[in-house]
């Protein structure tokens, strides 16, 4: 098994500054909140919803309990490897489940009280890996998060959308109709659902990248291009983050705008960047067992639907459903929701019926 040096066993090979500023604008109430820990090297943004004060209590109680899960588990993530066994970033999956337990904490403040009820935020993050030259970028709804390389500027992330899922579920569908559905409007977001997906990628640090995280109060008013002018003309986090409120709010900003920007640079004393061809390392391999290994071994392919609550985990082939992989399934995939089934399946309440080819199988 390919095995990494843990996340802080090497010198830093970048310093990282940052800078924030936000504005209620044009709205009674300021749903936007930020999230700045130098000290724990996580930079958030989250742009509340709710009405009256349910909004800045979903996008604050977001990024508190990030930080606290952050403040948790920063002794482990000390002594984790760069990569897990499945060859994920340990620090991405660090800030993924950082994002499942603040959406919990808001689901429960949410259901606490009449007032708080069907509040829910975006959320955006970004905790970058300066020992590793990594960083890892995490997102909820439509907060964003833009790179600024070599005067290049990238989106690094894709709004979960109307839009969007219509890009994906519904590319065919007639103009007509398009014209008719509500704009920016948004399919994800913590405290809607149990069942929360964090949209989540690692990748590589170059000496001055610049990481701008938003709320949709300033890409609402500012184009791309208009970003990257900005981004082109100022040098430090702070002037970038002025700049950018600044200029939103004179488009005027019908929204609350927030902007985090944080810049990277080779630390002292570091005059190269390892280069790095891939961010993850070669695929583990499983113990030679002496016997020969037949094709079947393992599955090719797993889909897994959810469709009106009962998900279905369809295996190909079918003879790669053995015990262990049944058992593997059975605690990934159960939680907040319905424990799953396979081929053809139903769903007991009393627990998961794995079913393969329309007859019972023992996952155990």
């Amino acid at each position: 098994m390919h095995q990494t040096e843990p996340e802080a066993v090497r010198a830093p090979l970048f310093d990282v500054d940052a800078a924030a500023h936000k504005h209620i604008g044009a709205r009674p109430h300021d749903e936007d909140g930020v999230l700045l820990r130098r000290d724990l090297g996580l930079f958030a943004v989250a742009d509340g919803a709710g009405g009256e004060n349910a909004g800045n209590v979903a996008s604050s109680i977001a990024l508190a309990s990030l930080a606290r899960h952050f403040e948790a588990t920063r002794d482990e993530i000390v002594n984790a490897s760069v990569f897990d066994v499945l060859g994920l970033p340990t620090a991405a999956r660090r800030l993924s489940s950082g994002f499942q337990r603040a959406n919990k904490e808001v689901l429960e403040i949410a259901h606490s009280s009449d007032r708080y009820r069907g509040m829910g935020t975006t959320m955006v993050a970004i905790a970058p890996s300066p020992q590793h030259a990594l960083v890892h970028v995490a997102h909820v709804g439509d907060s964003r998060c833009y790179r600024m390389r070599q005067g290049r500027l990238e989106l690094l992330t894709m709004d979960h959308s109307l839009a969007n899922e219509v890009l994906e579920l519904r590319p065919d569908l007639p103009e007509a109709q398009a014209a008719k559905l509500p704009r920016n409007v948004i399919t994800r977001a913590l405290g809607m659902s149990e069942a929360l997906r964090v949209s989540i990628r690692t990748l590589d640090l170059a000496p001055l990248d610049r990481f701008v995280l938003c709320s949709d109060g300033l890409t609402d008013v500012l184009g791309d291009d208009e970003i990257a002018d900005i981004l082109q003309m100022t040098a430090t986090a702070e002037d970038t983050a002025k700049t950018l409120l600044a200029r939103a709010l004179a488009a005027p900003a019908d929204d609350n705008v927030a902007v985090l920007v944080v810049r990277v640079d080779a630390a002292p004393g570091v005059t190269a960047i390892p280069k790095r061809h891939a961010t993850r390392p070669p695929p583990s391999r499983r113990p030679d067992s002496g016997q020969p290994r037949a094709i079947e071994d393992d599955a090719e392919i797993m889909l897994i639907e959810d469709e009106d609550e009962a998900p279905d985990i369809v295996i190909v082939p079918a003879v790669a459903v053995r015990g262990e992989v049944l058992s593997a399934l059975k605690d990934s995939v159960s939680g907040p929701r319905p424990r799953p089934v396979v081929d053809e399946g139903r769903f007991q309440d009393d627990g998961p019926t794995l079913i393969v080819d329309g007859e019972e199988v023992d996952g155990e």
